[in-house]
Order: structure tokens, then sequence, then C-alpha cells
């Protein structure tokens, strides 16, 4: 964006040079003289004129831009653990592991107008979807903060999916988190953290 400026300044000179060139010496136009010295301070005027709007108007753009980018919405979303809450291991259901909630808030005052959370798990090949934890398209309002509990275990028994047994036996077990939305009338597509699940905490650890 920046270079664009430069650019037509240095075709406006090439030109303004070629301009000046041809009137100095072509015969058709003949100038002598005073004529020629006006002609040759006309586009000397012409091209500064054509230069000062040049930045003008790419300033206005840039400043236009920026405006428009300070409107846009941002995200934070982590996993997080909350020991109110908790699930009882598959393996053993007299032994409890704490739940997750991810937790996510639009750090910003704008809003969003169709957020979509964006929640997979990938083992063995296999890469299941989460997202029908979350409304798609969803507002959600300047400074606005929510969370929502992911039961690990009982969101995947439903796929066959042991994960803890998985990365028990060295597989890597890994959580993706990301979000999109629309802005400026363009899909934007977020993609925040990955975590990957421990074995030994029984809870999903940032890479």
């Amino acid at each position: 964006m920046k270079i664009i400026p430069l650019i037509i300044v240095t075709l406006l000179v090439i030109v303004a040079v070629f301009a000046s060139w041809f009137i100095a010496t072509s015969e058709t136009l003949s100038l002598k003289g005073a004529s020629l010295v006006n002609a040759e301070i006309a586009i000397i005027a012409s091209l500064g004129g054509l230069i000062s709007a040049t930045f003008v108007i790419s300033s206005f753009l840039h400043t236009n831009e920026s405006f428009i980018e300070s409107q846009r919405p941002q995200l934070l979303i982590q996993v997080n653990y909350n020991n109110n809450f908790v699930e009882p291991y598959p393996n053993n259901p007299n032994q409890n592991v704490r739940v997750a909630t991810i937790f996510y808030r639009n750090v910003t005052r704008n809003i969003f107008h169709d957020l979509t959370i964006n929640i997979t798990v990938s083992a063995q090949n296999k890469v299941i979807s989460l997202n029908h934890l979350f409304t798609p398209k969803m507002t959600m309002v300047g400074t606005d903060e929510r969370y929502r509990k992911l039961n690990t275990f009982q969101e995947l028994k439903v796929y066959s999916l042991n994960i803890h047994d998985i990365a028990l036996q060295g597989n890597a077990v890994l959580l993706s988190v990301g979000y999109s939305y629309t802005f400026n009338g363009h899909l934007d597509e977020i993609d925040v953290n990955t975590y990957r699940w421990d074995t030994e905490s029984m809870t999903w650890i940032i890479v």
C-alpha cells in the first residue's frame, strides 16, 4: 500500500520529463522564448499538483483503512480447568478427572455478528469436530465473556475414541481451537491454539 504512491509519483515524473522534452523539441509546436518557458512552468505546476493529490488521496485511503481495521472484533479463547467441574474416568468410574472449560472473551468493544468457534480433536489419523458444543454464527457484543464445559471423555465416547489410552501408547492427541467470523465482507478464519493431551495430569496442555 505504501509503495503505490511512490510508483505513481515516479510515473508522473517520467511523463512530465517526456512532456518537457517533447514541447522543447517539437517542430510542430515550435515554442520559443517566453512561450516555451510558460509551457515548462505549466508542466512543473501540474506535476506538483498531481503529486500532492496522489499523497492526499493515499493518506485518506490509509486513514480509512485504519479506521475500518479498528472496528475489527477479536476473540480471546483458552482451554482452562475448574476444580468444581469433574467427570468419571471411563476405565475407572470411581476416579474423577477435571473437566476442561473453554473460556472465550471478546477483548474489543466491537461486536461479532456471526462468530463460529471451531474445536477439533486429532488422534490416530482421525479428526473429530466438536463444533456442536457452540452455537454457529452467534452474536457476541464487545467485552462479553463466556465459557463452555468440555467433557472430553463423554464427548469422544460417541466416536469410540479413548484419547488417554492412545496417548499412553505414545501417540499425539491434539485439540485445536480457533474461530471464524465475517468482517468487512470477508470471512476470517483464525487458528488460535493447539493443546496436547497430557497423560500425567490428564489435562489439555498448550503446545
